[in-house]
């Protein structure tokens, strides 16, 4: 039994006539009953009474249909589901996010004034670059780093300088400048262990020759900045993206001797195609942060006492 088999069934038993089925179904006349008699071979059951030229349903026939009916509907659903979901995917955008996350919201608000029937699933991961091709097939990764990356299939969007936030009684408040050789001794607060910032901090002082003195760690920037304005601790501030423009008035932000860069780049799978949805959105991504660059460098006062 087939799916064409019950189709010309259902056909016949709803005209219960075989030529203008056939001529329906564009099939010929020998063909069809061929069809009909084999399904009822295999089924054991006469579909139809016969009379001369004439057929109708039987009682078993009607228990056939029945059943045929819910088959050939549950098809068309799967079909028109598959379908759906194929358009769905086609429209949707998915994005890993391991950096930058604060400035998240602004873009998709932005992206889905301009694009409101496009979708955008985010995801915030804790991977990393080499786990890119064992992740879901997220149409981009966000991340950053402190070198700034050379691959094909990866684009900095963003060169983010980092100054050194500390509150308005520490010492180095009367500095120009600050070395962060001598920041060995200093009690720096960050967010959770392995996030970018936490990871920049890091190889920032460990090239410095000391590893950091980490003694809390924080959910959100917001926290780093009550507790830097609390004298707790001094903290290493990407200057664009962590809404450094509205710090705390006590809090004073310090550039370093040697200049500090964190880069954010968007970098997708080499065998991963993408849809005109996903390249409309990178395209957007690569002007958001290119105008959140100006315009955070038309804001920040770095050195503000």
């Amino acid at each position: 039994m087939n799916l064409l088999q019950l189709t010309y069934f259902k056909k016949v038993a709803e005209l219960e006539h075989i030529s203008r089925a056939a001529e329906q179904l564009m099939i010929s006349q020998p063909s069809l009953t061929k069809t009909i008699r084999h399904l009822e071979t295999e089924l054991d059951a006469a579909l139809f009474h016969r009379s001369g030229n004439s057929i109708s349903i039987s009682e078993k026939g009607e228990i056939v249909l029945k059943y045929t009916n819910q088959i050939l509907q549950n098809v068309d659903d799967m079909c028109r589901e598959l379908k759906d979901t194929s358009a769905l995917n086609n429209n949707t955008v998915y994005i890993a996010v391991k950096a930058a996350a604060s400035v998240i919201p602004k873009y998709i608000l932005g992206f889905k004034k301009l694009f409101p029937d496009v979708n955008i699933s985010i995801t915030q991961t804790t991977l990393d670059l080499a786990d890119l091709n064992t992740t879901p097939p997220y149409d981009y990764f966000i991340y950053s780093s402190v070198e700034k990356p050379i691959q094909s299939n990866i684009i900095t969007l963003l060169q983010e300088p980092c100054h050194l936030a500390i509150p308005s009684n520490h010492p180095f408040v009367n500095d120009e400048v600050v070395d962060i050789k001598n920041c060995s001794k200093e009690r720096f607060l960050i967010l959770r262990q392995q996030s970018p910032i936490s990871e920049l901090t890091n190889t920032i002082c460990n090239s410095a020759g000391f590893i950091p003195r980490i003694d809390l760690t924080c959910d959100s920037w917001e926290t780093i900045y009550s507790l830097i304005d609390a004298s707790m601790g001094i903290a290493l501030l990407p200057a664009y993206t962590w809404n450094v423009s509205n710090l705390p008035h006590n809090i004073v932000l310090k550039p370093l001797t040697q200049p500090v860069y964190r880069h954010i780049n968007i970098c997708w799978n080499y065998d991963h195609s993408h849809s005109e949805n996903a390249i409309l959105f990178r395209k957007y991504l690569i002007s958001f942060f290119h105008d959140l660059c100006i315009d955070s460098s038309n804001s920040i006062n770095v050195n503000k006492q």
